[in-house]
């Protein structure tokens, strides 16, 4: 838990939980109760594999709970990786993330493959005469199926390098087969996953590597280098990462991925990048090719040294086998990885119907190719295209990027043993061009559509490119009849996808006139792939339709406009943007676009103090969510924040606050006191200003307006969050408290707590005030688990806090929905209170005492068996409970079996010897012979003694 950082109890065994990722959607978040865990399928060093239900969603899940006892801050840091890297991942031949669970026992749960992995079907005679036989699969894969799996593969494999994602631990193992036999590629670390950034710190990584704790039987690395699409963001091209030009060093790690399948240069210490992936891909194909197991019968370390030394002698191809498969095995599996190919060149000879496994029905083939690259009504595309380097994809209508195949226009494949049919293209194509392009500006609506077909139909680039095509094409754009207007945009977009042919709009003469909001999407990517087309009439159209009132012509305009800031190399064009935006500032506080407008002017014009004060009152009250953020992140980057006066406007008819310096002195907190203090939210009204060191006028914030952004949504609770964990916690009242607790409740914002600890330490009374109290202390289950940290803070300045009932319902539901870290902390808690006879039946009646009985049987961990023994003999002292029996024999067990624990435990073993009613189970569980080992040990002696006596009587 990020709370332990406060520094605030340094004695306490406090609790970890796993970090909160704001970049995974919170759809993906899973609640325990909703999984049914039924079938344990596999384990790991840290973690296990079960096979159950997604209640929900009433389907078969896998799911990978992590264990408990085995991680610390930085396995979670790992974990919580794992699941950001999955969740951004959607390919059909990636196996599919359902969620996780972010409380104890923390849970990736994905979709769930009835037919195993590839690895259980080429191999299914490991199964024979063993318990797992119920596993075996039950079929065979032919040759089809095998080069289905291949092919599918490389599919999946580009997916993931093209987005600098590389798996490092690709294996048969890892592969799953859906129900029809086609692959899931999966874990990204199931026994261990460590994100490694190009800017890894190498002596962290050395300090985790050579940690006693881990039992590291295998390190899946995914390496994320730039997740984000550049199309995602404006003027982002410093962040992008080449493979090329970062590699990663194997000096930073020992041990990564398995064995039978790692790449020669993990092992030779040696730099490495994507192509360990086709690597482990061509001991796949050979897997396939040989039925026989990579290196079977040698151990781990044979195989790094056959590996160190080159040695692929293991992986003999048969003599028979065709020559393209093998030639393809051999290029993958070359050790020099620069010769070896790329997913996008593997997917292509099997495309090119280059590569087959024997026996490979063509035709089944071909209708898995074409459902994958011929989706209903989204055919493949005859051209090479690329995207235009959007921020986002404009919605003025539905893009579609493909050219429609009907009847007359399919795919033609390369070296097949078929071709679909085509309509003949006329043999003087020239003419027939330049006739199609008369036809586009005809007016009249049936040469127009065949025109359209016409060039629809065109497969060489070149022909278009040298036609002045895009003169035509945009005049019709212009003045384009209802019934066709969506056929002649998407004619457009097809060929502004298409490099050579949007080169040649270059030619059309006086361009500013044809920008309009139908032909925005198109330039787009003029502005994206040609920014030197740019100029002033150009750009001033672009300002003019920023200005109109139609709102999205104004926000694809807003966009353009940034995208030629982050293209264009003239300072002219750059600095009239800024100029424009500067003047427009103020006009779309509450306009879409607004939020890029704010950004970009203050990220380059840092000496306009007056109108960021002025515009960003405004900015925060928008009824665009984005501008508001926006908003809080200029104010947050400013000077601003460095000296700030607080003003409190309070009504003369202020609330009675109930002063910490009356509950020290009272030195009792009981439901009386919480009762008599009054509380209105409504009393107090805040005006937050902040000042810069050079100009003494200040930024106005109503509290009131931080108010609504708390509970209107998560994104703009998250900023209101982040601003007042900056202003000082003096300024904090119960009002702000309350509307805190409400924004916890609705969405569980782990900054809350944070911001909680904060308050509490500087001003404990106003969580006891009575409905702030009653709201917090009311919470269940994980969120009560989160606000936990408060109560310790709170039972620092008074611990009389805990015995109150309603504290002590709130600890058992931490108890119940809490980690053993949360056990121990509470253990310790209570332990350093004074327990009386009236207190302990208190805890006896609300089950807690039941509860921590339970937790401690459960558990052999050092820290909670101390703290749990020391409370346990406390109790015991003052009251007699049934749950003590279980007691007996663990704690006795813990001190036979461990030394160190031995001292806590006979000496609570020889507190619950004075009750007669447990002196039977001191027999059963035989702890005169466990006590007698330290019948003369100077520390616990006299305790043994005590016990030997106890039985004798």
């Amino acid at each position: 838990m990020q709370i332990i950082h406060t520094n605030l109890i340094p004695k306490c065994p406090l609790p970890i939980s796993p970090p909160c990722s704001p970049r995974v959607p919170s759809r993906y978040s899973i609640q325990q109760e909703d999984l049914i865990f039924e079938e344990l399928i596999g384990t790991g060093a840290f973690g296990e594999v079960w096979k159950g239900t997604y209640v929900p969603q009433n389907c078969s899940v896998a799911i990978k709970k992590l264990y408990s006892d085995e991680i610390c801050d930085e396995d979670l840091k790992s974990w919580m990786r794992e699941i950001e890297i999955h969740a951004t991942l959607q390919n059909r031949f990636l196996l599919k993330f359902i969620g996780y669970t972010q409380n104890y026992p923390y849970s990736i749960v994905t979709a769930y493959m009835h037919n195993g992995s590839l690895f259980d079907a080429l191999h299914s005679q490991l199964y024979e005469h063993t318990e797992n036989y119920e596993r075996k699969p039950n079929f065979q894969l032919n040759g089809t199926d095998k080069t289905k799996i291949a092919y599918c593969l490389a599919c999946g494999m580009r997916y993931l390098h093209e987005r600098r994602i590389i798996h490092g631990d690709l294996k048969s193992p890892n592969v799953l087969l859906d129900e029809d036999k086609l692959p899931k590629i999966c874990d990204f670390g199931l026994s261990r996953t460590r994100e490694i950034h190009f800017s890894t710190n190498r002596k962290k990584i050395n300090q985790l590597r050579n940690r006693k704790t881990h039992k590291i039987d295998q390190i899946n690395i995914i390496m994320d280098g730039f997740l984000n699409n550049p199309e995602n963001e404006i003027n982002n091209e410093n962040n992008v990462v080449n493979f090329s030009e970062k590699l990663m060093s194997r000096k930073a790690f020992c041990d990564l991925g398995t064995p039978q399948w790692m790449a020669p240069e993990i092992v030779n210490n040696d730099t490495f990048d994507e192509k360990i992936d086709v690597y482990s891909y061509g001991v796949i194909l050979w897997e396939m090719l040989t039925n026989s197991i990579p290196f079977e019968g040698m151990e781990p370390f044979q195989i790094v040294y056959a590996l160190s030394s080159n040695s692929k002698s293991n992986l003999v191809i048969p003599p028979n086998s065709a020559e393209s498969i093998s030639k393809l095995i051999n290029d993958c599996l070359s050790t020099n990885p620069e010769k070896r190919p790329t997913f996008k060149e593997i997917q292509s000879v099997f495309e090119n119907f280059n590569v087959r496994f024997e026996d490979c029905d063509e035709d089944a083939f071909n209708d898995l190719f074409m459902s994958i690259n011929i989706p209903a009504k989204r055919p493949v595309c005859l051209y090479k295209v690329r995207k235009a380097s959007t921020p986002q994809s404009f919605k003025s209508r539905p893009p579609i990027p493909f050219p429609r195949i009907n009847g007359n226009s399919l795919i033609s494949f390369k070296n097949s043993k078929f071709s679909l049919p085509r309509k003949s293209m006329p043999v003087n194509i020239s003419d027939e061009s330049h006739k199609m392009l008369s036809f586009l500006i005809s007016g009249e609506i049936e040469k127009i559509e065949t025109a359209l077909d016409y060039f629809e139909r065109i497969t060489e680039q070149k022909i278009i490119a040298d036609l002045p095509f895009w003169e035509h094409l945009l005049k019709l754009v212009m003045n384009c009849p209802k019934e066709i207007d969506e056929q002649v945009w998407n004619l457009m977009m097809q060929f502004a996808k298409i490099p050579d042919i949007l080169q040649s709009i270059e030619k059309v003469k006086d361009l500013p006139k044809y920008i309009n909001g139908k032909t925005l999407e198109l330039f787009l990517y003029v502005v994206s792939f040609l920014p030197q087309l740019v100029d002033d009439d150009i750009l001033a159209q672009f300002q003019f339709l920023a200005l109109r009132s139609d709102q999205n012509v104004k926000h694809q305009s807003i966009i353009i406009l940034c995208k030629i800031f982050s293209k264009c190399q003239n300072e002219e064009i750059r600095k009239s943007i800024i100029s424009f935006f500067i003047s427009v500032l103020e006009r779309f506080n509450n306009q879409l676009g607004g939020d890029l407008v704010l950004r970009l002017t203050f990220s380059n014009s840092p000496k306009m103090d007056d109108k960021i004060k002025k515009v960003l009152p405004l900015y925060l009250s928008s009824k665009f969510e984005n501008n508001a953020i926006a908003a809080y992140h200029v104010l947050f980057l400013s000077h601003f924040f460095k000296d700030y006066e607080i003003i409190n406007h309070l009504d003369n008819d202020i609330i009675e606050e109930y002063s910490l310096n009356e509950v020290n002195s009272n030195n009792e907190l009981n439901d009386q006191t919480l009762n008599s203090n009054k509380f209105d939210k409504n009393s107090c009204e805040f005006n937050i200003k902040y000042e810069s060191d050079s100009n003494k006028s200040a930024i106005s914030i109503d509290i009131e307006l931080i108010f609504q952004h708390l509970l209107k949504s998560e994104s703009l609770s998250d900023c209101a969050l982040d601003y007042l964990a900056r202003v000082p916690s003096t300024v904090f009242n119960a009002s702000i408290v309350n509307v805190l607790i409400d924004c916890f409740l609705k969405f569980t914002n782990k900054k809350v707590p944070l911001l909680f600890c904060k308050i509490a330490k500087d001003q404990p009374f106003i969580f006891t005030k009575n409905e702030i109290y009653e709201k917090w202390i009311s919470l269940k289950g994980n969120q009560s688990v989160s606000l936990f940290p408060v109560l310790i803070i709170l039972n620092q300045t008074n611990p009389k806090i805990l015995t109150n009932e309603k504290t002590l319902k709130f600890l058992c539901e931490v108890l119940n929905f809490g980690d053993i870290e949360f056990f121990t902390a509470i253990c310790w808690m209570i332990s350093n209170i004074e327990i009386t006879k009236e207190f302990a039946d208190k805890l006896d009646a609300c089950t807690f005492l039941h509860l921590v009985c339970q937790k401690l049987k459960n558990t052999k961990i050092f820290e909670a068996v101390i703290f749990g023994a020391i409370l346990i003999s406390k109790l015991a002292e003052v009251r007699y409970s049934t749950s003590y029996g279980i007691m007996v024999q663990h704690l006795s067990r813990c001190a036979s079996e461990n030394k160190e624990l031995a001292p806590s435990c006979i000496k609570s073993l020889a507190t619950l010897i004075r009750y007669s009613d447990l002196k039977k189970v001191f027999i059963l569980c035989q702890v005169e012979a466990v006590v007698e080992q330290y019948i003369n040990d100077e520390e616990i002696g006299k305790y043994s003694k005590k016990i030997l006596c106890e039985l004798e009587k």
